[in-house]
């Protein structure tokens, strides 16, 4: 991804698991997770809109 941002600076990235949590490191203009995902990168539950946009940032 970091090669290829030189051709494509916006690049969009969907991915799950261990390739969602190694893609993040290569900071994708846009990260498209769905909220599952979203809730094992963050390590809880995510059961409310508000809860989504408050893991922005992962937890230390």
């Amino acid at each position: 991804m970091t090669r290829l941002r030189a051709q494509c600076p916006c690049i969009i990235f969907d991915s799950s698991r261990e390739a969602l949590v190694a893609g993040l490191k290569a900071s994708p203009w846009l990260v498209k997770p769905n909220r599952r995902e979203l809730e094992i990168w963050a390590g809880k539950p995510l059961p409310k809109l508000e809860d989504v946009g408050g893991s922005r940032s992962r937890p230390a």
